[in-house]
């Protein structure tokens, strides 16, 4: 099962990556010591928080940044709407930041333009979108984590998995794919179009693009019969949600998961179906480490393995890193470094640190813990390769090399070491 999880996942996590063009230089620009850095005026940041942000880690994170390159940060309590970042952003100008670092998401376009009309830089955490007008000079653009392609290997253990175990079922969870939200959408679309490759159907209710968006729960029918069921929605934004993906899992129709986002609730509803069915179901998705997440590694489910049998694990510290980077540059006079050759700006991606062997959940889910600071993924030298100030003749071509190439892995298995 893990295996045929492998391939749905991967192509599920298999977007765009906007690096935009060309490689800008910063003139040569000689670099400045967090001791000189230290001399001048603080700068004044804001960060937007949307819900589902480990907020306490986030925070320690930035403070930690903040004594490296004298940086005050202004934190929001959790924005639930468009107005809500509108107002945050309204209040961080009249306290005198310089730019904005949002993970809202609402509607970014007006919020990078509330942003501009206070001469604040923004960037936010999302991928980019093609009808976006990157014209605005104080939006510095998009981060966030790309997706890896998908590779031979997987293709292969796919082959040796259709030898070897049936598929009953796969329920593909889409999230707020049917919001409109980036990352749901391109998941969800790729899932279904794995579905379509691996198994040689063809899904009778249209499009997987328009299949992938669909705002209700629906048995998508196709030409081979495989029960494969679409359930939009999250836990915490969908009423009856829970409720319904229960009824699914515990119907014995089927005995994988391929989830937008690996979080307690789907875990909760996974061990009691295998309760009821006796199957041993497999989970996957995509998760991002806080407390919640740390204690579903650590666990077991009644097959005496752990609940997740593949995810890919996303370090909010290294796209923190990033944004903070891409506004901080902006803010000591290098806003153009990284933008396209028309002066527009653009999205950026880097990878994941993608678990194979569950086996290891439960030390990977043990980093960016907020009060171990040797825990955090993207270390102070780290984030330095990623600042014009820091880096001698820093170019586009080195924020490529550093940011939207780094390994992840590696960033990963370094703070494992530390922390052991």
């Amino acid at each position: 099962m893990k295996k045929i999880l492998s391939i749905l996942l991967t192509l599920a996590m298999a977007v765009s990556l906007l690096a935009g063009c060309g490689g800008q230089t910063s003139n040569n620009t000689p670099t400045t010591s967090a001791e000189e850095t230290g001399s001048r005026e603080t700068i004044k940041i804001g960060v937007g928080f949307r819900a589902g942000i480990d907020l306490e880690a986030a925070k320690a994170f930035f403070d930690m940044l903040a004594k490296q390159y004298n940086v005050e940060f202004v934190y929001s309590e959790v924005l639930k709407d468009i107005e809500a970042e509108l107002a945050f952003i309204d209040n961080a100008a009249s306290i005198g930041c310089k730019a904005i670092i949002s993970w809202a998401i609402n509607n970014v376009e007006q919020a990078a333009s509330a942003s501009a009309k206070h001469e604040m830089y923004y960037v936010c955490h999302s991928q980019w979108r093609d009808n976006w007008d990157g014209s605005n000079p104080y939006w510095v653009g998009t981060c966030g984590f790309a997706n890896p392609p998908k590779g031979v290997m997987y293709k292969e253990m796919l082959d040796e998995f259709l030898k070897e175990n049936e598929a009953k079922g796969i329920v593909v969870t889409s999230g707020l794919a049917s919001s409109a939200n980036i990352q749901h959408i391109e998941t969800t679309t790729a899932t279904l179009q794995a579905i379509m490759d691996y198994y040689g159907l063809t899904f009778t209710g249209g499009s997987v693009s328009d299949l992938a968006v669909l705002s209700s729960g629906t048995k998508l029918d196709n030409d081979k019969g495989l029960n494969v069921y679409l359930l939009p929605g999250t836990p915490t934004n969908s009423e009856g949600y829970t409720t319904q993906l229960s009824t699914l899992m515990c119907s014995g129709a089927y005995n994988i998961v391929a989830s937008y986002d690996v979080n307690t609730s789907l875990i909760n509803v996974v061990n009691e179906a295998e309760e009821v069915t006796g199957f041993n179901i497999i989970v996957g998705g995509i998760a991002i480490i806080n407390d919640a997440m740390t204690e579903i590694f650590n666990s077991k489910d009644r097959f005496g393995t752990c609940p997740v049998d593949r995810c890919a694990i996303q370090y909010s510290s290294i796209t923190q890193g990033a944004m903070f980077a891409m506004v901080y540059n902006a803010v000591t006079g290098y806003d153009d470094i990284l933008r396209n050759d028309d002066g527009t700006c653009t999205g950026y991606g880097c990878g994941q640190v993608t678990v194979y062997d569950p086996g290891n959940g439960a030390i990977y889910g043990s980093l960016d813990n907020a009060s171990n600071p040797d825990s955090i993924v993207a270390t102070v030298e780290w984030v330095d390769t990623l600042i014009v100030e820091r880096t001698p003749n820093f170019t586009k071509d080195a924020w490529i090399k550093n940011f939207v190439n780094v390994d992840c892995n590696t960033l990963a298995e370094a703070a494992i070491e530390r922390i052991r």
